[in-house]
C-alpha cells in the first residue's frame, strides 16, 4: 500500500485522488493505482472493482472505457472529487465489505 501512495505523488495526481488513497490506506484495503487494463488507464483497482476519480476535467463518462472494462469482467464505478470525504469514505467501504474486495486479512 505504501507503494502505490508513494505512485501517487510521483505520477500527476489529483487531490482526489490523493484522498481516495488515503481512505484505502487509512482502512487497510489493497489496492493498485494508474492500472493499465487493456488500452485503458484507471485511478484504482480494487479486486474487481475499478474506481475513477472524476474531477473538473471529466465532462461526461468515458462510456466505451466503462464497457470494455464491464466486458472485461470489471465493475467501474466513478466518484466525484467534489463529494465530501467522509461521505466518500463511508461509501467506498461499503461497496469494498460488501463485495469482500481487498480487505487485509
Amino acid at each position: 500500500m505504501r507503494n502505490q501512495l508513494l505512485r501517487l505523488t510521483k505520477v500527476k495526481s489529483t487531490k482526489g485522488e490523493r484522498r481516495i488513497g488515503e481512505i484505502f490506506k487509512r482502512n487497510r484495503i489493497k489496492f493498485k493505482t494508474k492500472y493499465r487494463i487493456g488500452k485503458y488507464v484507471v485511478d484504482f483497482l480494487v479486486g474487481r472493482t475499478v474506481i475513477e476519480v472524476d474531477g473538473n476535467i471529466h465532462k461526461h463518462t468515458d462510456t466505451h472505457k466503462d464497457i470494455f472494462l464491464f466486458s472485461q469482467g470489471y465493475v467501474p464505478i466513478h466518484i466525484s472529487s467534489y463529494v465530501k470525504q467522509e461521505i466518500i469514505e463511508k461509501q467506498l467501504i461499503n461497496l469494498i465489505e460488501s463485495n469482500k474486495y481487498g480487505r487485509n486479512r
